[in-house]
């Protein structure tokens, strides 16, 4: 467990990353936390939520974090606790954009102007920074779209197969974190963060609409590049099966033909001919250059 605390003349900001159960279960019991808000804080949640109590407010909030190596999403959860005289996060990982933040805190300079002013505004602080880093994910999956386009017409449809499935996911998974949090956000804006802060909280919300946005039109990108996809293999898989069956076709003559004269008949044309061999072999080359020209007569091939 790793607990930071910065003190200021308004509030105190404690950070819990990789909390225990019982460090957890101190600090509710310090502030006077709800049991069942010290209990969703220990454990993971599907759904963010936000509780409004007597002396303070709980937030839980999702957010996914890109992996470039793997090129997928982790969804990361973060709980917030938070009155006046106090904002607590507990998050069970290292989350980027909190350490950024705490970090600049503990230098004395805050990324945003009024992040001391109060909690309300440094809680805006860190979900800014949190948004803001959900858009340099986006330019990521952006950036393996563009890379799927290009290789599906250098040839590499089959392996794109995967890729897609990939980008696919991750676009599900991040429409599945973001658009529970925009209601969570509105009901901070109108219910809870009102007054001067509340236009910060609806600047919030914006952010997801664009977020939204951007997952909408990757989605219908990916979708359309999986369609394209599909007709370039399923192309390439018909043009192999109509030279296989070309191949079929021409060569039934000819097995018929080597078939009858592997029979141990003597009446069969040629069978005592010196040159029966050649003529043989010649019917079967008149054949194939027959059904040849036939086909490409025909556009079949």
């Amino acid at each position: 467990m790793k607990l930071r605390k910065i003190k200021t003349q308004a509030f105190t900001w404690i950070d819990i990353e990789k909390p225990t159960k019982e460090a957890v279960e101190k600090i509710g019991a310090e502030y006077g936390f709800h049991a069942l808000d010290v209990e969703d804080a220990l454990n993971k949640t599907e759904r963010p939520n936000v509780d409004r109590r007597d002396d303070y407010v709980f937030l839980m909030l999702r957010f996914p974090f890109y992996s470039r190596v793997k090129k997928t999403f982790e969804i990361k959860n973060i709980n917030f606790f938070v009155s006046d005289s106090f904002l607590i996060s507990i998050h069970d990982k290292s989350l980027g954009p909190i350490k950024e933040i705490f970090d600049d805190c503990e230098e004395g300079s805050p990324p945003f102007p009024h992040t001391f002013d109060d909690t309300a505004h440094l809680l805006y602080t860190l979900l800014r920074k949190s948004f803001s880093e959900c858009f340099l994910m986006l330019d990521h999956i952006s950036k393996d779209i563009n890379s799927i386009e290009d290789r599906i017409f250098q040839g590499h449809e089959r392996e794109m197969v995967k890729d897609i499935s990939v980008i696919k996911r991750n676009v599900i998974d991040f429409r599945r974190v973001m658009w529970p949090q925009r209601e969570i956000l509105q009901t901070m804006s109108q219910k809870i963060f009102t007054g001067s802060v509340k236009i910060y909280y609806e600047d919030l919300i914006d952010n997801i609409e664009r977020i939204w946005q951007v997952l909408q039109e990757q989605k219908e990108t990916i979708e359309s590049l999986e369609t394209t996809n599909e007709s370039l293999i399923s192309n390439k898989t018909n043009n192999i099966i109509k030279i296989l069956t070309t191949f079929s076709v021409i060569i039934l003559p000819l097995t018929l033909i080597a078939g009858i004269y592997g029979m141990n008949i003597e009446t069969l044309p040629y069978r005592r001919h010196p040159l029966s061999f050649w003529i043989i072999l010649a019917s079967m080359l008149i054949i194939v250059i027959l059904m040849l020209g036939y086909f490409r007569k025909r556009k079949w091939i």
